[in-house]
């Protein structure tokens, strides 16, 4: 998951190995195939102070 850009990659573990299944972004709900009955609307998630920011690149010592 990552906050900026608003984005949640699933992977899928075959095997030994993880391959990657989807992405999803704020406007999607998420889904995955490890967990069926699983649905969560990524707007409410992604909906934080960053956002009325997203244009600014900031520096964080």
């Amino acid at each position: 998951m990552t906050p900026f850009p608003c984005m949640v990659e699933i992977f899928w573990l075959q095997g030994e190995r993880y391959v990657f299944w989807k992405v999803f972004t704020e406007v999607d709900v998420l889904t995955s195939p490890g967990f069926p009955d699983l649905q969560i609307e990524l707007g409410a998630v992604f909906e934080f102070a960053l956002r009325q920011h997203a244009h600014e690149i900031r520096v964080v010592k």
